[in-house]
């Protein structure tokens, strides 16, 4: 009787509003992982439409699971089960008192709690392919069914299994990566991202009530077991926290893009109002390297008699900022027992990540120049360029993940392919006394290269360089590096070395300046050293505008050429 009494009443909330409309619900279309009515986690064991999916038959599938099996229901999709139940008002027993049958999701129901809910941005790091970006998590804390206070991390991410550029490249983008979703104690996350890899970790405080907590607790359960596959460019950390937190306010899925980073999930859940509180979890390397910007030059002379002799009498008598940089950069001789003190620096705003330019850009550029006057198109996929604006990182820092660039010579009306570029990354860390350090760049693709006469032809390359880079003021970087790399048209291949050093400055006025000169052998078969010399007049109107004059200087020992140029960036 219960069960026809049950059947009965879902078959009025059929007739009192369609499947199709409860089925187009952004809440609905989270939960089942669907976009433009495709499944993005295409597991059987996640959905029951998987062999003919549409989010109307997975929610016709769901709804006979509940009227003919309410234990299993809850035992494999609690959140959905809870969801139907709420929305529909649906005459069932309530999650509670099925438990019983469900021993493993009232287990993790005990041991992790929801009554706290963050969003937490680890800062990026070069040196891992997949967090070049940072890395995006949830972080879930309250009391368990002891009534002790704990922390966890609910994260998504998969692991570098090969070396192999062409195979990593077709592995992350084309065939997919198996995807990882882990729960684990939140320190340990502390202890890897702020202690072995130096990486800040913001914290967010989202608002959320009770049941939107549940929910995105319960439906983290559903996907236990789900095989997911990882996609750099279009399935990954962010993309799957983005919908995640879509279950608190479905509004941030407006942000999402044709490529979703872990700093587009924080704009997301800033711009939609979301976060409450911002907290930082600052790495000692990063904070030192903060510190070190905000001391006087003053400061830095006053502190070099404690660093060498630690003896000195009179720490007390130093800066607040230069006794905390002492305890950092020598804990085991500077700390609170002998006189330096912790004054709880506030990095709320700091290099805050949601001040960031967004990471894709279209650019459009003149150049003029002895072979011609050249209009160019860009666009790049993701990442920033090292003449933007790069006031929000801890460093100057260049990462380029897919571009693409075409020439149009509006003197002989002709149209080429210039540039394609599968990845490049310069990353000046600067050095210093308590923080020594090597800066290094990485090229991948097919860019213009000097030819004989120094005009400029492309060429597929690969290129590694490394070096030191030094903060010569709070506004002044300057770097010296040594790069290497072999070139090919196909028909020919070179090796190729040079030195290059250069400078980059803060302006006033939302502007920069770069200049860089090099020096080495020619990338093109054969050709003859040469000189160059770049000049870049940066101006940022807005965070997601740029605006590049550019000057160009080349020599060899039979030709010398020069160009002036213009580009806009837009970012999006």
């Amino acid at each position: 009787m219960a069960l026809l009494l049950l059947y009965s009443h879902l078959l009025s909330a059929r007739d009192s509003a369609s499947l199709h409309e409860i089925s187009s619900l952004p809440t609905w279309q989270s939960l089942i992982h669907s976009s433009e009515d495709k499944a993005q986690l295409s597991e059987p064991t996640f959905l029951l439409s998987n062999e003919s999916f549409s989010a109307t038959r997975e929610l016709e599938l769901t709804l006979e699971l509940i009227n003919s099996n309410i234990e299993q229901a809850y035992c494999r999709f609690p959140a959905r089960t809870i969801f139907l139940k709420h929305h529909l008002n649906l005459n069932i027993p309530s999650l509670e008192t099925t438990l019983a049958s469900c021993p493993e999701l009232k287990k993790y129901i005990e041991h992790v709690p929801f009554d706290q809910l963050e969003l937490v941005f680890a800062s990026e790091i070069f040196s891992s392919a997949t967090s070049m970006m940072g890395h995006i998590f949830l972080k879930a804390g309250g009391k368990n069914f002891r009534d002790v206070e704990v922390n966890h991390s609910l994260a998504y991410f998969t692991e570098i299994t090969t070396l192999n550029p062409a195979k990593l490249l077709t592995e992350s983008l084309v065939t997919g990566m198996p995807g990882f979703f882990t729960v684990r104690p939140f320190a340990k996350d502390i202890k890897q991202y702020l202690e072995i890899e130096q990486r800040n970790l913001w914290q967010f405080h989202l608002k959320s009530n009770d049941f939107n907590r549940r929910l995105l607790q319960l439906h983290l359960w559903e996907l236990k077991g789900a095989e997911l596959v990882y996609y750099f460019q279009s399935y990954n950390c962010a993309t799957l926290t983005l919908e995640l937190i879509s279950l608190l306010d479905p509004d941030v899925l407006k942000e999402k893009q044709l490529f979703v980073s872990p700093v587009d999930v924080v704009k997301a859940a800033e711009k939609h109002g979301l976060i409450e509180q911002t907290q930082v979890l600052a790495s000692p390397k990063w904070l030192l390297n903060s510190i070190e910007d905000e001391l006087t030059t003053t400061e830095k002379s006053a502190i070099e008699p404690w660093v060498n002799n630690p003896s000195e009498k009179g720490l007390s008598l130093l800066s607040p900022l230069s006794q905390q940089y002492l305890s950092l950069a020598h804990p085991q001789k500077y700390d609170s027992v002998n006189g330096a003190k912790d004054f709880g620096i506030d990095l709320s705003d700091y290099k805050h990540p949601a001040k960031t330019p967004q990471d894709s850009a279209f650019g459009v550029g003149y150049t003029n120049s002895k072979h011609g006057d050249t209009i160019a198109l860009s666009f790049l996929s993701s990442g920033h360029y090292l003449s933007g604006d790069n006031r929000q990182y801890l460093h100057e820092s260049e990462l380029v993940m897919g571009k693409l660039s075409g020439t149009i010579n509006l003197d002989t009306n002709s149209a080429k392919l210039s540039e394609a570029t599968i990845y490049s990354v310069k990353n000046l860390t600067p050095s210093s006394q308590f923080n020594p350090s090597w800066s290094t760049e990485f090229y991948l693709g097919y860019r213009p290269a000097y030819s004989h006469d120094l005009s400029l032809e492309s060429l597929g390359e690969i290129a590694f360089g490394f070096g030191k880079s030094k903060k010569l003021h709070r506004d002044i970087s300057g770097y010296l590096h040594l790069v290497g790399g072999v070139t090919s048209n196909i028909r020919d291949q070179e090796w190729y070395s040079q030195i290059k050093s250069g400078l980059i400055i803060d302006l006033v006025n939302d502007s920069k300046l770069s200049t860089e000169v090099s020096w080495g052998s020619g990338k093109w078969h054969k050709t003859a050293s040469i000189l160059k010399a770049n000049l870049v007049f940066s101006w940022f109107p807005s965070t997601d505008q740029g605006v590049a004059m550019t000057w160009r200087f080349a020599e060899n020992n039979e030709y010398s050429s020069h160009s002036l140029g213009i580009e806009y960036n837009h970012y999006f």
